[in-house]
């Protein structure tokens, strides 16, 4: 009797779940920016909530809960109950390189990733007036001599590191990294010669067409601006980095509202406001949603990690 009675209990919890996850949502949602408003991901991150609020017939509230590099909003969204009434927009440094060097309460594994908001690839970008004008001219100068090619990177384990380091073990040749801080001191190095080349997003190479020279980009595709070549494309094995940004629920969505949220999200990486935002951050279009960004970001998120432990980058 008491077998019967548990196995009742629990069919009714079940229906109770599924009569709930249709009807979802039936009142407003909280949106997780972890950063202070200001800056791409804020205005992105809002975007995308403004346009699923109008899909989804429910008030979406921006909340920005900033703090220890964007992991302090990524805490708050994941021991939150999985019921998809909170959500948000985590990036690059949060999702994929903190949890590899520091202690935190979360990985990606305690995320259900809805889609991407934005994916902005590296691109190697050189000096308009350097005698390099393709990536093939970079490669036979690394190969001149161990060292012969400095390049961007804002220090041991930064997206910039990982990337160029994958890209110098795929080619086959060594560069030599120079720390500093931002894409601006980037771009003021380029043109002063103390480095070769960059590894920029796209909103510094397009906002400087004179004075920059693209001559590859670090993505699965080409994108439509800057048109340049990827690195498989050119002959070598895939290398692929961007600064990246997804949307986000804690684990464990009931499958109907994930469903829902990717459905809502598709509708509004096609929205006329969400293309403005990405074309005012001079950002390449994203469409990819559900189990396919969850697959790309989490290959991104081992390679990372693959990275870190080689180089006894990790939390200590």
């Amino acid at each position: 009797m008491l077998k019967r009675s548990f196995i009742l209990a629990a069919a009714v919890a079940l229906t109770a779940g599924a009569a709930q996850a249709a009807d979802y949502p039936e009142k407003g949602l909280t949106f997780v920016v972890p950063f202070p408003p200001g800056g791409a991901s804020n205005f992105i991150g809002r975007a995308v909530a403004t346009e699923m609020e109008a899909d989804l017939g429910q008030d979406i509230t921006v909340i920005n809960k900033a703090g220890a590099a964007g992991t302090v909003g990524g805490a708050e969204i994941a021991r939150a109950e999985p019921d998809g009434y909170t959500i948000g927009i985590l990036t690059s440094t949060p999702l994929l390189m903190k949890p590899h060097t520091a202690e935190l309460p979360y990985d990606l594994s305690s995320f259900d990733i809805v889609c991407r908001a934005f994916d902005n690839p590296l691109i190697l970008t050189v000096n308009a007036k350097s005698e390099i004008e393709t990536f093939e001219d970079l490669v036979a100068k690394a190969k001149e001599r161990q060292g012969a090619v400095k390049y961007y990177t804002e220090g041991p384990g930064s997206l910039q590191d990982i990337a160029m380091s994958d890209l110098e073990q795929k080619v086959g040749y060594k560069a030599i990294g120079v720390p500093m801080k931002g894409h601006q001191a980037a771009v003021q190095n380029l043109l002063s010669g103390v480095i070769d080349v960059a590894p920029l997003t796209a909103e510094a190479v397009l906002g400087n067409p004179d004075l920059l020279r693209p001559i590859a980009i670090m993505s699965q595709e080409r994108v439509e601006q800057p048109d340049v070549p990827t690195i498989k494309e050119l002959g070598y094995d895939d290398v692929t980095y961007s600064l990246t940004g997804a949307i986000v629920a804690p684990k464990g969505l009931d499958s109907a509202v994930y469903d829902r949220l990717v459905a809502s999200c598709a509708a509004a990486q096609k929205s006329a406001g969400f293309t403005e935002t990405m074309t005012k951050f001079s950002m390449p279009k994203v469409s990819e949603t559900g189990e396919a960004s969850a697959k790309s970001i989490a290959k991104q998120y081992e390679a990372i990690g693959s990275y870190i432990d080689q180089n006894g980058l990790g939390a200590k």
